[in-house]
């Protein structure tokens, strides 16, 4: 999205946003989760009063309950109960400013960029200095709570059309034009969401349970 600004140094500025499925497979999660569903086992078998001619059976269910901790951690909420808050933090960053420099925003100017993941439930927000001299990260922050709302009750391009108009808001005398997601334009990537219309294209909540 190209902001005219007349009245203001900057030209333009470029706001846009993209939505992934999630920003990391988080492979620990599947590891605690194997450790925990083994543990549970354990302390199964400790209290039952059965006597094991043969140990080995033991070691079989420990075995089996890890592969199956492994393997449930698949499921969405599953992997998120056994990831840390910080982890997911870290990774939707990380991933956000990879996105960025896949599309070559990086070392840009004036620019806004907002960044969503779906397993993560997080949003991030991206800027370059020149709109930092504008508006303060607080007055960001609070401007991004109903779309941070909007994400959490899966209302994914209502939640970044909302974070980018809420944010221009912020911004003096600017005019705006549409909001263009970069996902919308973007090919050959499984994990990128295409927002182009939710009535034009109803598969597009239907791909996040189809995961």
């Amino acid at each position: 999205m190209v902001i005219e600004n007349n009245k203001n140094e900057m030209n333009n500025i470029t706001a846009t946003y993209v939505l992934v499925k999630q920003s990391d497979l988080y492979p620990a999660s599947h590891f605690r989760s194997g450790l925990f569903f083994t543990a549970l086992v354990i302390m199964t078998l400790y209290f039952i009063p059965i006597n094991w001619e043969d140990p080995i059976w033991m070691l079989y269910f420990e075995v089996g309950a890890f592969f199956f901790g492994y393997l449930f951690a698949y499921n969405r909420k599953v992997k998120r109960f056994f990831t840390f808050k910080s982890e997911m933090k870290e990774e939707v960053y990380q991933k956000a400013l990879e996105t960025m420099a896949d599309y070559g925003l990086l070392g840009k100017s004036h620019y806004i960029f907002l960044f969503a993941s779906q397993v993560e439930k997080r949003l991030e927000c991206i800027y370059s200095p020149e709109i930092e001299e504008l508006i303060s990260e607080k007055d960001i922050e609070r401007s991004l709570a109903n779309a941070k709302s909007l994400l959490k009750n899966q209302k994914y391009k209502e939640a970044m059309e909302q974070g980018i108009s809420s944010i221009m808001d912020l911004l003096p005398k600017i005019e705006r034009t549409e909001i263009l997601p970069l996902a919308q334009v973007t090919t050959g990537s499984k994990n990128l969401i295409d927002l182009k219309d939710d009535k034009a294209n109803p598969e597009a909540e239907n791909q996040i349970s189809e995961e």
